[in-house]
């Protein structure tokens, strides 16, 4: 195609560029990915003044505004909070794939943690979800390095 200016024309070509970005979880993500697809534990690091334990970890506590040096494994089970069955289908942030409805969706404090995680559930079915289940994460047998080597949360008989 062309165009032309005042004084020059212009050659004009359009084509399609794939840009792939790769970018750094930072010092405390690549360790918390690491552990998960190296050893298939999940860690937490803890406040040296509140002694708090934050999943996924964080470098300052923000409530005691301390940084956080104290690694601590936690879970793999921990207590069903809260959850929901999702029966609408939209693309999930993590893989850009449509994931078949319907799914559980779970808030999930892990055995040894202060906060609570929202993760995605085994149980489809919200009349068989309860808040207070027991739960434990299970691991992708080919991981990654990524919140995808965790699939789903699963119900722990008692």
């Amino acid at each position: 195609m062309q165009a032309k200016t005042e004084d020059t024309e212009l050659l004009v070509h359009d084509y399609f560029q794939e840009i792939t970005y790769h970018y750094s979880a930072g010092a405390y993500g690549s360790r918390f990915f690491h552990e998960i697809q190296k050893n298939m534990k999940i860690y937490g690091n803890k406040c040296p003044t509140c002694s708090k334990v934050y999943v996924p970890p964080r470098i300052v506590c923000p409530e005691c505004y301390e940084e956080m040096n104290e690694w601590v494994e936690v879970g793999p089970q921990g207590v069903l909070i809260g959850c929901t069955a999702v029966n609408l289908a939209f693309p999930d942030p993590l893989t850009g794939k449509v994931r078949e409805t319907p799914y559980g969706f779970g808030l999930i404090r892990l055995d040894g943690c202060s906060t609570n995680w929202l993760f995605f559930l085994e149980e489809s079915s919200y009349e068989r979800m309860k808040p207070g289940m027991r739960v434990e994460a299970v691991f992708a047998q080919e991981r990654k390095g990524d919140l995808n080597d965790i699939l789903y949360f699963r119900t722990v008989e008692k």
